[in-house]
């Protein structure tokens, strides 16, 4: 649908081992493995479609190692993984040392002369028709694809010149993307150690870091001390749902310190039912909290939209003392602590949950003066709004590489 200027003829078709040399991976036993050695690079090595050296990367003997080494431009593939949806995952090895790794028994390599443009080739409609219908697996069978039926699979190419082109530019959205994922994770590692920073540590009673001006020892406080109403929302069941009316927030508009408005699945209940129910309703600046996973415990404040709201009743209901700032109490309820003690504290069968009554006697340690609180709320709260345009930015980039994989490919 879209080709660069200058570029006419048809396309034609080849098949994959014609545009690109695969190789299988290396077997190796228990007694190969070392601590330093050759890496062996396995399907966590692929993160979305960006190559990444894994933390948990294997190493083995370099006398254990009977195949290619693999080079920078390679493209790695998993061929075998016990989630199905995993296989045929690909990306290009980039900024690896010469003969420094292979790929796993579990992986395909693939060496072409225009890495770029297969690599994208491989993002495209035909790649995705193949994958569903060659690779099998599921009911605990692990998910396989066969090397000698992608060498076989046939798929249109253009011109030598034109693959040059479209590689290039698919290298360069995906260096863009790169760029913006590494920021994005810059900005939540900040996050994280500010919040480990600020707030003070078991025992304590200052924090790390304080802005300028306050001194006084923080307080213990239990966590419904600290609200005017500490209560579940009301149990709507379907029958009770209404096609407009009283806006029903559930769980899943519960971010960690956001609101997730999700305009396409928006739940309401009617007036007649709102009054029979004698339902609670909820106001811009409450806090909501998920009393079910994922992660149980997560909050957000309730942003100022123009409709009357109620909340499910796994949402518990915070509404902060006029002395204290929900700011700060929304950004404690992102801390690493505070999640750690709620998954120690979650009960039920299949659908584990926290109950409410746990939840209020949460010991908190706060400051006692309210500017100080809300300078931590809000400093912390400016970083999630950073990481938030981040991750839109990172998602229209995302977007674009995807439409235009559609769009530049037979």
């Amino acid at each position: 649908e879209i080709r660069f200027l200058g570029f006419n003829d048809p396309w034609e078709q080849r098949k994959f081992n014609k545009l690109a040399e695969t190789q299988r991976g290396l077997t190796y036993k228990p007694s190969d493995v070392c601590e330093n050695g050759v890496r062996v690079l396995r399907s966590s090595n692929i993160n979305e479609d960006t190559f990444v050296i894994d933390k948990d990367d294997v190493f083995v003997k370099k006398s254990a190692v009977n195949v290619p080494f693999v080079r920078n431009g390679d493209i790695l593939i998993t061929s075998a993984n016990g989630s199905s949806h995993l296989v045929g995952k690909h990306a290009i090895i980039r900024q690896i040392d010469n003969n420094s790794a292979v790929i796993g028994g579990f992986m395909l390599l693939a060496t072409t002369k225009n890495p770029y443009f297969l690599n994208a080739a491989m993002g495209s409609s035909w790649y995705k028709k193949f994958i569903n219908l060659s690779v099998a697996g599921g009911n605990g069978a692990i998910g396989n694809l066969n090397k000698n039926e992608l060498d076989e699979k046939t798929l249109f190419v253009p011109s030598n010149d034109e693959q040059g082109k479209i590689g290039q530019y698919f290298e360069s959205i995906d260096t863009i993307i790169t760029l913006h994922q590494r920021k994005l994770e810059k900005l939540k590692t900040f996050k994280k150690a500010m919040l480990d920073k600020m707030f003070p540590k078991n025992g304590e009673h200052v924090p790390e870091i304080r802005f300028s001006g306050f001194t006084d020892p923080w307080e213990q406080r239990k966590l419904n001390s600290l609200c005017e109403i500490f209560s579940d929302g009301d149990w709507i069941e379907s029958k009770d749902q209404s096609s407009k009316g009283i806006r029903l927030v559930q769980t899943g508009n519960v971010g960690i310190t956001e609101f997730l408005d999700k305009p396409d699945n928006k739940k309401w209940i009617s007036d007649e039912t709102f009054k029979r129910l004698n339902c609670k309703e909820i106001y811009a600046g409450d806090i909501l909290i998920s009393r079910l996973p994922e992660p149980a415990g997560r909050a957000c404040i309730v942003p100022k939209i123009n409709e009357i709201m109620i909340t499910a009743v796994d949402c518990t209901i915070a509404r902060i003392a006029k002395e204290f700032s929900n700011k700060f109490l929304v950004q404690y309820l992102s801390s690493s602590e505070y999640f750690g003690k709620v998954n120690t504290l979650l009960a039920g069968g299949t659908r584990q949950r926290i109950s409410r009554t746990i939840l209020g006697e949460f010991e908190i340690s706060i400051p006692t003066i309210i500017e100080e609180q809300e300078l931590i709320g809000v400093f912390l709260g400016e970083l999630d709004n950073l990481i938030t345009l981040h991750q839109r930015k990172l998602e229209k980039l995302q977007n674009i590489k995807k439409s235009m994989l559609n769009k530049m490919f037979i």
